[in-house]
């Protein structure tokens, strides 16, 4: 069974709640490029929130939702939180005027944190979106081409990046449901399956089964019913 089994129903009542008693639902997908469909081009319905949705629909029928998408290819969240008002990105307007019942952040672009800074980014961005209603789940990242993770082997169970820890730490202390992507990603290998084949671009943008890989590690966060 996935880390973090069922977190929903503790950390994301409001949405759960919601769910259950078949109310519409809104969910924004805040990211960068994997989030707008990177390594699976405009195919939406093979975008990870996208595929997340409907499985969510299927468990929850009665309950219409509602998936938005506020993405920057290439920028990161500190980027986003910046950019001026009415700009293409803007933070106010994609993610929060919508009033969304939960955000899910995915942001391998924020690898370049370290653990501390991590702590003070995520808190930003955590006060912003619940002042406004609503809750929250993380996503920790796909793993990357090796190099980058300055790694010299395909596998590993534990994450080499620091930001990885750094987004379990903070969900942990500030009580946040974590959707834990990049511990499905090392266990692959166990699988006989080399990560990096699931990169389309053989660098950081993952195909539909990665994409998909996000949407279970989201889905295991809610309850069966």
């Amino acid at each position: 069974t996935p880390a973090h089994k069922g977190e929903a129903e503790q950390y994301c009542p409001k949405t759960v709640k919601k769910l259950r008693d078949g109310q519409p639902v809104t969910i924004v997908a805040f990211g960068d490029s994997v989030t707008n469909g990177g390594g699976v081009g405009d195919r939406k319905e093979l975008w990870y929130q996208h595929v997340f949705a409907r499985r969510l629909q299927q468990q929850f029928p009665k309950a219409p939702v509602t998936m938005l998408t506020a993405a920057w290819p290439g920028g990161n969240s500190r980027d986003y939180m910046d950019a001026p008002s009415g700009s293409i990105h803007d933070f106010q307007r994609d993610v929060l005027d919508p009033h969304p019942d939960l955000v899910t952040i995915e942001f391998v672009n924020d690898a370049y944190l370290d653990e501390e800074g991590v702590q003070k980014q995520y808190r930003k961005i955590l006060d912003k979106i619940s002042a406004a209603g609503a809750e929250v789940i993380l996503i920790t990242p796909h793993l990357v081409r090796p190099d980058w993770l300055t790694t010299s082997t395909l596998k590993f169970d534990e994450d080499p990046r620091v930001y990885v820890k750094g987004l379990r730490r903070f969900a942990g202390e500030q009580q946040v449901a974590l959707a834990d992507a990049s511990l499905l990603w090392c266990r692959l290998y166990r699988q006989g399956i080399p990560y990096t084949t699931l990169l389309a671009n053989a660098i950081n943008h993952p195909d539909a089964r990665g994409q998909a890989l996000f949407a279970d590690a989201l889905m295991a966060l809610f309850p069966e019913k």
